[in-house]
């Protein structure tokens, strides 16, 4: 397998928040791993720890769709479901 360190920001939702707070999270640091397994086409891991406070760690399933574009499914037991989409930015 082979991989690479991730850093950057993300935005997200979490729809599931509780009405007094804002559920949209802006421009959160992250940093992380991604790691390719044979030719990338089958369920690559990939390991993101926000910067805010307190800081979460996500593991998620990641399937390369492109040379820029990734798309996402957590796998995190007993935790919400989460998927999403990341591609590398200009």
């Amino acid at each position: 397998s082979t991989g690479g360190a991730i850093t950057g920001v993300v935005d997200f939702v979490e729809l599931a928040s509780p009405s007094k707070r804002n559920p949209a999270f802006l421009n959160i640091p992250i940093t992380g791993m991604l790691t390719v397994n044979g030719d990338g086409t089958g369920a690559n891991t990939y390991t993101v720890t926000t910067g805010n406070s307190p800081s979460t760690t996500l593991n998620y399933h990641a399937y390369l769709t492109g040379s820029n574009t990734m798309l996402f499914v957590g796998m995190d037991s007993g935790k919400r479901t989460s998927a999403g989409s990341a591609s590398v930015q200009p």
